[in-house]
């Protein structure tokens, strides 16, 4: 299995994070693909539509590792341990929810006839 880079997390400065995310999760869990492997990153940024050499650089430079160790130590304040991870009304929902059962939870969450516990 790869491994997880701890840069792939942090692209706010472009204005593309939820595009660069979301393809670097496509690419990890469906496509396999090595998300540890700087080139491999680098070409995936460029697919988002990034400027390649600038990403690399960003992240040879070691320029997002602050933020994003802040980003990390926020996440496990909160109990978070798992992709994906939610929060709905304070409440904490980890794990892979069949979207169908997802939708009734909201649904019923909305119409107050059910409550979470601390986290489900």
């Amino acid at each position: 299995m790869p491994r997880l880079r701890r840069e792939t997390i942090r692209v706010p400065e472009a204005g593309i994070a939820l595009e660069y995310n979301a393809r670097v999760f496509h690419a990890f869990f469906q496509e396999d693909r090595d998300i540890g492997d700087l080139a491999e990153l680098t070409k995936l940024s460029g697919e988002v539509g990034l400027d390649e050499s600038s990403f690399r650089a960003a992240l040879e430079s070691g320029e997002f590792a602050e933020p994003h160790k802040r980003s990390l130590e926020k996440a496990i304040e909160f109990g978070v341990n798992s992709v994906p991870s939610v929060f709905i009304d304070g409440k904490l929902l980890q794990g892979v929810y069949d979207p169908k059962a997802l939708r009734s939870l909201l649904v019923n969450l909305e119409a107050g006839e059910v409550a979470l516990s601390k986290s489900i």
